[in-house]
C-alpha cells in the first residue's frame, strides 16, 4: 500500500466548502443589512397618523416651542397633514432609508438626527411666518442627499458611466421640483390646497444639503481608515 503526502491546495480542494449561511458572523451581517430602522420609524408615522391627537403634541408649533416643549424640534417631522401629505412622505422615506440603511446605517441615523434639528432651527430662523410645521419630506431630501452621494461614489468606482448618466438626471430632477417650490409656491407631489399646508422647499434645501455633506464626510472617513487599517498590516 502507498501512501502518498497530499499537497495543501489539494486538502483544500477536499475539505468540504463552509456553507456561508452558517459561517460565523453570517446572521450578524445579515442584520446589519436588514433596514430595520428606517420600517420601525416608518411604522411609528403610520402610528402617530392614526391618532390625530398626536400629530397636535408633535408638531413643530411656534408658540409652544417658545413655551419650552422642545421634544417638538425633532418630532415635527413625523406628523402630518393629510393622507395624500403622508403617503407621499413615508413612501420616500422608506425607500430612500433602506437604501442608505444597508449601505451605512450609522451613517443614516447620524443624516436623520443632525438634518431634524438642521431643519426646525432653519424654519424657526428664516421663516417666522410659518406658525406650524409637519412633513418627513425635509428628512427624505436628507436620505436623497446621502444616498445620490453614496450611489456616485460607487458608480465612479467601477467606472459605470450610464449609472453615473442616471443618476444625473435623477439629481437634475431633484433640482428642479425645488427650483419649481420655490419659484412657483407649490408642491409637485402633494396637493397642497387639499392639505391646507405651505410648501417649506427650505427644509428640502436643507435636507439634501446635510445628506451630501455627511456622505461625503463618510466616504472620506472610510478612505482613511482603509490606509490606516494597510499600513498597520503592511507594519
Amino acid at each position: 500500500m502507498k501512501i502518498t503526502r497530499k499537497s495543501s491546495d489539494q486538502v483544500k480542494r477536499s475539505l468540504p466548502r463552509l456553507n456561508k449561511r452558517h459561517a460565523p458572523g453570517h446572521h450578524r451581517e445579515e442584520a446589519r443589512r436588514f433596514p430595520v430602522v428606517s420600517l420601525v420609524l416608518g411604522l411609528a408615522v403610520l402610528a402617530i397618523w392614526l391618532f390625530p391627537a398626536a400629530s397636535a403634541v408633535l408638531e413643530l408649533d411656534r408658540q409652544a416651542l417658545t413655551g419650552g416643549q422642545l421634544w417638538r424640534v425633532m418630532t415635527c417631522h413625523f406628523t402630518h397633514w393629510s393622507a395624500d401629505h403622508l403617503a407621499w412622505d413615508l413612501t420616500a422615506f422608506v425607500i430612500l432609508g433602506a437604501l442608505c440603511e444597508v449601505r451605512d446605517r450609522r451613517g443614516m441615523l447620524g443624516v436623520l438626527l443632525v438634518s431634524a434639528v438642521m431643519i426646525s432651527l432653519g424654519t424657526w430662523v428664516f421663516l417666522p411666518h410659518l406658525n406650524a410645521y409637519r412633513g418627513l419630506s425635509g428628512l427624505d431630501s436628507a436620505l436623497f442627499g446621502l444616498a445620490a452621494v453614496f450611489l456616485v461614489h460607487e458608480r465612479l468606482h467601477v467606472r459605470d458611466f450610464r449609472g453615473l448618466v442616471l443618476l444625473a438626471l435623477v439629481l437634475g430632477a431633484f433640482a428642479a421640483k425645488v427650483a419649481y417650490e420655490i419659484g412657483y409656491g407649490g408642491t409637485v407631489f402633494v396637493d397642497s390646497t387639499e392639505a391646507t399646508m405651505v410648501p417649506v422647499p427650505l427644509a428640502h434645501v436643507v435636507g439634501c444639503a446635510v445628506g451630501c455633506m455627511a456622505a461625503l464626510w463618510r466616504i472620506h472617513w472610510r478612505s482613511r481608515r482603509v490606509s490606516f487599517m494597510r499600513e498597520r498590516k503592511n507594519n
